[in-house]
């Protein structure tokens, strides 16, 4: 797995304004989560991706998910995870360890490196994700936000 902290040090480029542009454009879209993927998609190709909050006391929350050019099995894969995923779930003890509320932070993990067994045989061999890109951050309430881009075969 790659982790990186993220930085305002660069202005974006065209694309990747283009892209924000659309997506902020599309807040308050009932669509939003269909929409915003598209927006996405101008910069970061990705087949489907998921919003969700976890906490270390109570199981988590999809705010949204969505798919573009594959079956949409957003809410299947979140299903396994609420299910106790969740709870054997390593793959952000990175930003968790961080302690820092509000820090950002990119993560990029391949399917064989899902945190154990169980996690990538009920999300990512099972629905043919092959990648997942992270944007991480603990929020003040102690609770864990991640939108997760997603890569399939």
């Amino acid at each position: 797995m790659n982790a990186w902290t993220t930085s305002s040090a660069t202005a974006p480029d065209r694309a990747e304004l283009a892209c924000l542009t659309g997506l902020v454009g599309q807040i308050g879209d009932p669509a939003f989560a269909q929409r915003g993927l598209e927006s996405l998609n101008q910069v970061l190709h990705a087949a489907s991706w998921s919003v969700y909050q976890v906490w270390a006391e109570r199981p988590p929350c999809l705010h949204l998910s969505a798919s573009r050019g594959v079956a949409d099995t957003t809410r299947d894969c979140f299903a396994a995870y609420h299910a106790g995923l969740y709870r054997r779930d390593r793959s952000f003890d990175m930003v968790r360890r961080s302690r820092r509320a509000g820090q950002a932070t990119v993560l990029r993990m391949g399917a064989d490196e899902a945190p154990n067994a169980e996690h990538r045989e009920s999300i990512y061999r099972r629905h043919g994700v092959v990648e997942r890109l992270s944007v991480a951050q603990l929020e003040d309430d102690g609770s864990l936000l991640a939108v997760n881009l997603y890569h399939h075969d």
